[in-house]
């Protein structure tokens, strides 16, 4: 006798729901980070900038067993896009079409936004699941990752540096994509400024006013993660850009500095250090409607 699923509600989540997300995480993400305690949980669902994500929940029979936390953010080329940053599934409940409602759900809320493109960066294992949805590949990314001492110092007085340590709003700078990964700037500028991570945020200023953002984190191995981007209109000036932003993630005590790139910017970069070059571990796909 076949025996049929019930339909989870899907419905905006909510703190306390952490205790059932810690559950599914140490199973979906544990080779990521090894999720002990709620509170861990619990931080990474709190702050400024992720109350500028959209959060939805699976619940059956009052309980979690999925989540997808998404947001739109503008591109200058692309118009106003939707990252689903995440979509994490109970394993008791994968491949019963709680990953596709989730997934559904949020692509509506991001239309209602005015999002017309969803893009993600998807594990290789998950790119199957992702294609049945509609979705397709698009520009790969490599990663990057040097010793400290190797890049070279950006002593240049073209740029003005200035730190941001404290607002009350997302900081305009940080809430766009242009050259870099849809996202990736504002995920670790989140982590920082919301105190999940240790690091460092930064606008850049040329004589004719902002040129870029970047932002670094510190991992738990001694590296620091950063990611910089341009303005609309400054893409001519990325390669000295990104060095400025390499020196910054070199100076904060990092014994080794990684950041992740599109492919196709790989020269802008290979002369800021001699980098070890690998290709990402996750495939961006997208979906238009």
């Amino acid at each position: 006798m076949t025996t049929v699923m019930t339909s989870p509600q899907i419905r905006q989540g909510v703190l306390k729901d952490c205790k059932d997300i810690l559950t599914i995480y140490q199973t979906t993400r544990w080779q990521e980070h090894r999720y002990v305690h709620v509170d861990e949980v619990k931080r990474e669902h709190q702050g400024v900038f992720f109350r500028r994500w959209g959060w939805l929940v699976a619940e059956m029979n009052n309980r979690i067993i999925g989540e997808v936390i998404f947001r739109k953010e503008e591109n200058p080329s692309l118009g106003t896009i939707g990252i689903i940053r995440s979509l994490d599934v109970d394993v008791r409940y994968q491949k019963h079409n709680v990953g596709r409602r989730l997934v559904r759900e949020a692509e509506a809320a991001l239309a209602n936004r005015g999002v017309r493109q969803v893009v993600v960066n998807t594990a290789p294992e998950a790119y199957n699941f992702w294609m049945k949805l509609g979705y397709f590949s698009r520009h790969p990314l490599v990663v990057l990752e040097a010793e400290a001492s190797r890049i070279a110092n950006n002593r240049s007085r073209t740029f003005e540096v200035i730190p941001i340590r404290e607002f009350y709003h997302v900081p305009h700078s940080i809430k766009y994509s242009n050259l870099a990964p849809a996202g990736r700037l504002a995920d670790l500028a989140g982590l920082v400024l919301d105190g999940v991570a240790s690091g460092g945020v930064y606008e850049i200023y040329g004589k004719d006013g902002l040129v870029g953002s970047t932002a670094f984190a510190r991992t738990s191995d001694g590296t620091v993660e950063f990611a910089v981007d341009v303005t609309d209109g400054n893409e001519s000036l990325l390669e000295p850009v990104a060095a400025k932003a390499a020196t910054i993630a070199k100076r904060s005590r990092a014994k080794r500095v990684r950041t992740t790139i599109p492919k196709a910017l790989l020269t802008k970069y290979e002369g800021i250090a001699d980098w070890a070059i690998e290709d990402a571990n996750l495939i961006p796909v997208t979906r238009l409607f």
